[in-house]
């Protein structure tokens, strides 16, 4: 069998394979905003051009370990849109027939809740430092990051300081963590690109969960269990042709 990854190289995309717990910020209330109206196929993520009016609708993400910066980051939804509207990046359906548009981001969703997400590879990068500019929109407007936190956010990466430790001494009157661990890890710009995959890796040689390749195949499922293939540069369900 041809694996989904072969044939997508075929037409210059790439597949990033993430854990569902792994998904950068942005990704996950992008998820939550739209993913929750089509959860039966291929998710519409945004059309960027078009500001969102309403706000993120929290309750559909009960099971994040996000949820509270979610919250937060409500109220700034349309300032990322518009940063990515100037660096013309646009998530859209891939039926779309739109002839003026020529770059896609396909998402994808496997049987076991683990997520590919294709990019056209001449735009990997530009999607890496859209994500910094929205970490530092995190950083300087939603999360309102203590100097003594982000210092020691940076001894954990520089292996002066262990999770544990760092956990400990930033632990709230309720017993969580002021900040989530992984976005304020996040934060440093020496894992703007890297800490998606580097929890996918985690989980994948802890042997926790099976590698989200194993769902990757020419038979690619979503929440519905129905087949869908690649055709060209764009995702075609086998039963809605």
């Amino acid at each position: 069998m041809t694996s989904l990854t072969k044939i997508l190289d075929q037409y210059h995309i790439w597949l990033k394979p993430v854990p569902r717990d792994g998904l950068c910020l942005f990704r996950a209330f992008c998820d939550a905003y739209y993913g929750h109206q089509r959860e039966d196929k291929v998710h519409e993520i945004a059309r960027i051009c078009v500001p969102a009016r309403e706000p993120l609708p929290i309750n559909c993400l009960e099971h994040s370990s996000y949820k509270h910066y979610l919250n937060k980051l409500a109220n700034h939804f349309n300032v990322q849109l518009i940063i990515f509207s100037v660096c013309k990046v646009l998530y859209i359906w891939p039926e779309s027939q739109d002839a003026g548009i020529s770059l896609r981001v396909i998402k994808l969703s496997s049987s076991r809740q683990h997520f590919g997400v294709c990019y056209d590879q001449d735009y990997v990068e530009n999607l890496a430092f859209i994500q910094s500019i929205i970490y530092e929109l995190l950083y300087q407007l939603v999360i309102p990051l203590e100097s003594p936190i982000f210092n020691d956010t940076k001894a954990v990466s520089n292996g002066l300081l262990t999770v544990e430790q760092f956990n400990k001494k930033h632990k709230t009157t309720n017993n969580n963590l002021a900040v989530s661990y992984r976005v304020v890890k996040a934060l440093h710009p020496n894992f703007y690109r890297n800490i998606e995959f580097d929890l996918w890796k985690h989980l994948l040689s802890s042997g926790d969960n099976p590698s989200p390749l194993i769902d990757l195949g020419d038979q690619h499922f979503h929440w519905n269990k129905e087949p869908i293939s690649i055709k060209k540069t764009r995702v075609v369900n086998n039963n809605r042709r």
